[in-house]
């Protein structure tokens, strides 16, 4: 779907916890989810279905579709650790 390498090393953030790069806001309350917000990514994916994508606090992944997304699932694996 997309490449999460932009979001390596950050932090969660959360509506209580501000760990983005914003300076202006905290991206956890703009969006009213946790996610690893670079400035308020382009994804929300812990955000409420709302049929169309019209704001940052509806579930979407824009990269992707326009559009907002009715589910999703999230899938770890684990790294290779080369030692």
């Amino acid at each position: 779907m997309a490449d999460l390498n932009p979001l390596l090393n950050h932090m969660f953030t959360t509506r209580d916890r501000d760990n983005d790069f914003s300076s202006d806001f905290n991206c956890g309350i703009k969006t009213e989810s946790g996610w690893w917000h670079n400035e308020c990514t382009s994804a929300n994916i812990n955000g409420d279905y709302g049929g169309m994508y019209n704001n940052t606090t509806k579930m979407h992944w824009k990269t992707w579709k326009p559009n907002a997304l009715k589910q999703t699932r999230m899938m770890i694996k684990p790294s290779r650790v080369i030692g």
